[in-house]
């Protein structure tokens, strides 16, 4: 791992989002578009934070570079993709978002946060769980995911979308 690379997790419940971080999140998400969902404001960004177990993040010199919201069956989230895993898994961790700064793509900073997802996912004996883009297809997050051993359980129509659902085990 890059030695200026820090990785924080957060706990919702407990740990508290500032306004600093809210705006970032949201710049690198909205950075992040089409491969990512946009947000609409920084109180979006609180509410889908509100709906995580985890949140990593990633900074490289004190600016965020990456982050991953993180969610387990007890979510009260309501997308239909999460919905998806809430109704065929018992237990699991779900990946709803996960955002890389451009300057950081490809450096292995996106593998080392699920690395550190999974690790959880192995101490609790649970699947990880998200879902990617097959139409318009998102090549580069479905060889990524590929990489790292998921296994797609089944491709599912979103709006004029398509996405894959992938699971780790």
């Amino acid at each position: 791992m890059d030695k200026e690379l820090s990785i924080k997790i957060l706990t919702p419940t407990i740990d508290l989002l500032s306004s600093e971080l809210k705006s970032a999140i949201y710049n690198l998400n909205q950075a992040n578009i089409p491969a990512l969902g946009a947000v609409n404001d920084f109180e979006h960004v609180q509410q889908l934070y509100d709906f995580c177990t985890y949140c990593y993040l990633a900074f490289k010199q004190e600016q965020l570079i990456a982050f991953v919201f993180v969610m387990d069956e007890s979510s009260l989230y309501q997308s239909p993709n999460y919905q998806y895993f809430k109704l065929n898994y018992d237990s699991f961790l779900y990946i709803d978002r996960v955002a890389v700064s451009d300057l950081y793509q490809r450096k292995g900073i996106g593998a080392e946060l699920y690395n550190h997802i999974y690790l959880k996912c192995i101490e609790a004996n649970i699947p990880l769980c998200c879902e990617v883009n097959t139409l318009p297809r998102n090549e580069v997050s479905l060889n990524f995911h590929l990489k790292l051993n998921f296994k797609i359980t089944e491709e599912r129509p979103f709006g004029k979308k398509k996405v894959a659902m992938l699971i780790k085990e």
